[in-house]
């Protein structure tokens, strides 16, 4: 776990910014009814860096669940 407060500052925002890029990715799919390659390349790659972002902050058990509900 990160204890830097400015590095802690700086991986909330990239786990923010990436967990608003794939849940618009997945809110296009929900409103197209359809889901493309990109669209789910994008999604994944979005994830991953939220998913890394909160594992470095350790508190990836707070946000796991909800994460995994978004991957179907």
């Amino acid at each position: 776990m990160i204890t830097d407060k400015n590095v802690q500052h700086e991986l909330l925002k990239t786990a923010l910014i990436a967990t608003d890029n794939y849940l618009g990715i997945e809110k296009k799919a929900i409103a197209s009814n359809a889901v493309n390659s990109v669209m789910m390349k994008e999604f994944i790659h979005h994830y991953n860096i939220a998913y890394q972002a909160f594992m470095s902050l350790g508190v990836l058990n707070q946000h796991e669940e909800y994460m995994k509900n978004h991957l179907t």
